[in-house]
């Protein structure tokens, strides 16, 4: 007996609130085609452990695991997407500044990141080096897996909680408590609400824009301003699954 076909999606997150802001609606809008979700969550574009790892290495394996666990052909898989925190990585080292009288070890700031010591400054500039090179690398790609799925980036800036909630420097203890809120209160289709912090785009194409949201995003401080290009996202998806029936 043959292997019922599946339909997979696997989106990587860094965190439990973008899966509670992101899952069920991409269920909804695309139940039709009868697409599994697998939202997997984890930071992978800084780690003191595997810098010398190729980044796009690194996601291979991953997604290599996953389809091992749950037992995914590459057949099954229609996408890869992947949901990131600009975190200012794109600054310029001069806008981190110390800050001797601040207690929280970062802050970001609209213009700049404020550090208490020194000791922390050459972290942050080690660790924006290293995600940027990262990013840079990941959103230049089409597919991973030898080209086998297809693959695309997106960024909340300076994370989810800036964009959701114009928090710049939130309380991590109440993150899930507050997107559960949010999510109960929304009146509006999360897309439509998340439209409102993307750049204006030129592009004509869907990769035009693609390309211009994430070359707006690394100039200057924009990486700490309140954006986002996960709006096309979901315009990808419908894109791909059009060409999937």
């Amino acid at each position: 007996m043959s292997r019922p076909l599946k339909k997979v999606i696997i989106v990587l997150v860094e965190g439990e609130t973008e899966e509670i802001l992101l899952k069920e609606r991409l269920r909804e809008i695309f139940s039709k085609h009868q697409i599994h979700f697998d939202v997997q969550r984890g930071d992978l574009f800084f780690d003191f452990n595997r810098r010398q790892s190729a980044i796009k290495n690194v996601i291979g394996d991953v997604i290599t695991s996953i389809m091992k666990v749950r037992k995914y052909k590459k057949e099954d898989i229609v996408a890869v997407l992947q949901i990131i925190d600009t975190d200012g990585v794109f600054i310029r080292d001069e806008n981190i500044v110390i800050n001797n009288n601040q207690e929280m070890a970062t802050v970001y700031n609209e213009n700049e990141i404020t550090v208490k010591n020194k000791d922390q400054r050459e972290f942050i500039i080690e660790r924006n080096q290293e995600r940027k090179r990262n990013i840079n690398m990941m959103n230049s790609v089409e597919s991973v897996i030898k080209g086998k799925i297809p693959y695309q980036i997106y960024y909340m800036s300076r994370h989810l909680e800036h964009v959701v909630f114009n928090e710049p420097n939130p309380n991590k203890d109440k993150k899930v408590e507050n997107m559960d809120r949010f999510i109960d209160n929304l009146t509006e289709h999360i897309e439509d609400f998340l439209s409102e912090w993307m750049f204006h785009l030129d592009g004509k194409t869907l990769v035009e824009k693609y390309r211009e949201s994430w070359m707006k995003i690394s100039r200057e401080t924009e990486s700490l301003k309140r954006r986002t290009n996960v709006p096309l996202l979901f315009d990808y998806l419908d894109e791909i699954l059009k060409n999937k029936d």
